[in-house]
């Protein structure tokens, strides 16, 4: 009887070993034909430690085709729960990925301090959009709490409206306000309850990386002349084509009768529900008010490159108009490749100093 018992839990035994083998030998003959190896990719291999960098992680086989969601990473040989890498210390990190039997050769990220990167968020406004002061509240909290973010507004068909309104509107694809544009590169134009945590995200995206190149100002004021000369240091070698769009922009400019739809909504989040249709004393927040480049940039003459090289990107003169705060009066420099479209971002990095002020590369 016990040979018998014996007997019966070998049989299992050896059925159990034998599906494993089998479960083995499916999971390996799951690779579809012709696929013997992986590659992983990153998002970026220089990522800065700011808080924002990531290293968004893919994998693809050798046909081509996207295995991520099949991929697992492994960060100096620790395994990580998603395909993001999110880096606690600088230093030099070897990434891998394995598909079923299958290893990825190691790819290598370099986790650095933060060089000095700015965000660009340009804002199409207008006194007559009722919806413009809630994501206009929500973009002047942003661009004071992060000192990454520049923001400014292009007003359209109200008093504050300039030359470059419509041009910068074909350039930037703006059919409506208001529109966002970050880095001239997300679209998203915001009505109604909008959700703040989608332009937060965007934010945090640009910052995930490090730039390839810083920008300083050097300006002055003579008289009403204010001169103005625009610095590039390069941190990276720039192949493609890139220019330099320098504009004019004041701060706490007042409007009177800015539009508000929500007067009257029983939102009891919302700010501006409270308060009257026509809106008194409207503060706006860093007005363009004159482009003094090209409206589409001026190119950017080549440099041979060396790191840390720094070239004078821009030299410019603006006539400061009658009635104008200088002390409110900003300067904001956009280093950018060719706009050809608003599918993806086109700016590599932007600075701002206030007239007659200086701005280092770092700061």
């Amino acid at each position: 009887m016990g040979n018998m018992k014996n007997l019966f839990f070998l049989s299992l035994s050896l059925i159990w070993c034998l599906s494993c083998n089998k479960k083995e030998s499916n999971e390996y003959h799951d690779l579809s034909p012709g696929v013997d190896s992986i590659e992983i990719k990153s998002s970026s291999y220089t990522i800065p430690l700011n808080g924002s960098g990531i290293a968004f992680l893919s994998a693809f086989n050798n046909l081509g085709d996207d295995i991520t969601g099949s991929t697992t990473f492994y960060v100096n040989s620790q395994k990580l729960a998603l395909n993001e890498f999110i880096p606690a210390a600088p230093g030099t990190y070897f990434i891998e990925g394995k598909f079923h039997d299958l290893s990825s050769a190691p790819i290598e990220i370099s986790v650095e301090p933060p060089l000095n990167k700015k965000v660009l968020i340009e804002s199409f406004t207008s006194r007559t959009c009722g919806f413009c002061p809630w994501i206009g509240a929500r973009l002047d909290s942003l661009d004071k709490a992060n000192a990454n973010v520049i923001s400014y507004s292009i007003h359209g068909q109200d008093e504050l409206e300039i030359n470059e309104t419509y041009p910068l509107q074909e350039l930037l694809a703006v059919y409506s306000r208001p529109s966002v544009r970050v880095n001239r590169g997300y679209v998203r134009n915001f009505d109604a309850p909008i959700e703040i945590q989608e332009l937060l995200d965007s934010v945090g995206f640009y910052l995930s990386f490090q730039p390839k190149l810083e920008i300083a100002i050097e300006s002055e004021i003579n008289q009403s002349n204010l001169s103005v000369k625009v610095f590039g240091k390069y941190h990276e070698n720039i192949s493609e084509n890139i220019f330099l769009t320098c504009l004019i922009a004041e701060d706490s400019m007042i409007t009177q009768d800015q539009y508000n739809y929500f007067n009257g909504y029983p939102w009891t989040f919302c700010p501006f529900a409270s308060l009257p249709f026509y809106l008194p004393d409207y503060v706006n927040h860093n007005v363009l008010r004159k482009v003094i480049s090209n409206t589409h940039g001026d190119p950017i003459t080549p440099v041979p490159f060396e790191k840390g090289v720094v070239q004078e990107m821009g030299n410019y003169t603006f006539t400061i108009p009658d009635g104008m705060d200088v002390k409110q009066t900003k300067i904001i420099a956009i280093v950018h490749r060719t706009q050809a479209g608003i599918e993806s971002s086109t700016v590599l990095n932007s600075q701002l100093a206030g007239a007659g002020n200086q701005v280092g590369f770092s700061e």
